[in-house]
């Protein structure tokens, strides 16, 4: 997965785990924050990114009622950070985490309920 870059030279990388693994994932096993020598951080370097309870919550709930859920995408938005996860085998079998990012760096995780917030953006013709 490509890293997403936080403000303060910080990396939120996203993987994927190998789907033979019986166990539900951890968020640490998904989602890791790295400083920009990719030396991993601890969860609470960015507060409120990776180490809110409601993300806990959300996460643990998502792999427990969609066992093969992997994620797929990190992306960022205006005002939103969002976690996509695949959770079907169609494409629009998506649920997606998200939280509030503010100006100077600061994230609020909100819900699963962002696919409202996932908007492709609009095709470009060419001649």
């Amino acid at each position: 997965m490509r890293p997403h870059r936080r403000r303060g030279g910080r990396l939120l990388f996203g993987r994927t785990r190998p789907a033979a693994q019986d166990t539900e994932p951890r968020v640490a096993e998904v989602l890791a924050l790295c400083d920009r020598d990719l030396v991993p951080l601890p969860a609470d370097a960015v507060p409120g990114l990776v180490d809110a309870p409601a993300l806990v919550r959300e996460f643990t709930a998502l792999h427990r009622y969609f066992r093969g859920a992997r994620l797929i995408a990190l992306r960022r938005t205006e005002a939103r950070l969002l976690a996509v996860f695949r959770t079907g085998e169609s494409a629009d079998d998506l649920r997606v985490l998200r939280w509030a990012t503010g100006p100077s760096g600061t994230c609020r995780f909100l819900d699963a309920l962002g696919e409202g917030d996932l908007v492709t953006p609009p095709g470009q013709d060419v001649d």
